[in-house]
């Protein structure tokens, strides 16, 4: 049977590329784009110890150049993201901490917005109640008397609506 020139050669690369694809390993390491993306990822999660305020990625200085090319080498020499911020915080510290960790004082960092947003909230609804009741008890007070002659009015009107 005679297909179709472009079939033949088509189905041939489909092959080959599933088998191609079922050679490769799991985890394939990083090519160079990949490691690039990490490490960028890296550099925006890195407090420049160089630049106060600036995250590595942002900071001009040559020395902050030295530490992203020490990034990348980490990352291409296999290591996880974890590994390389720690050993960058055993280096420096807390300086190159974008969040404090969340442990021992650092931690109060993280508890502290919580408990300000759940005391705001508290303080908000005991507010609006008492508010609420205020109102409540002032209402039978905040109508107004009226005498007789106004009062033969107004039922005159509401009985012709």
């Amino acid at each position: 049977m005679r297909g179709h020139p472009v079939i033949r050669p088509t189905l041939v690369l489909l092959a080959l590329s599933l088998v191609a694809g079922a050679a490769r390993p799991q985890e394939p390491a990083l090519d160079a784009q990949g490691i690039d993306t990490k490490a960028h990822e890296l550099y925006d999660r890195i407090m420049s110890p160089f630049c106060p305020g600036r995250t590595l990625a942002n900071c001009p200085s040559p020395q902050a150049a030295t530490m992203r090319e020490g990034v990348r080498r980490q990352l291409a020499a296999g290591m996880s993201d974890d590994e390389i911020l720690d050993s960058i915080y055993a280096i420096y510290g807390e300086v190159v901490l974008g969040a404090p960790r969340a442990e021992g004082f650092g931690i109060l960092a993280w508890v502290m917005p919580g408990v300000f947003l759940l005391l705001g909230v508290a303080l908000l609804v005991a507010w609006l109640r008492s508010t609420e009741r205020r109102a409540a008890t002032q209402g039978s007070t905040l109508q107004p008397e009226l005498d007789s002659e106004e009062q033969a009015r107004l039922e005159a009107e509401l009985s012709e609506l």
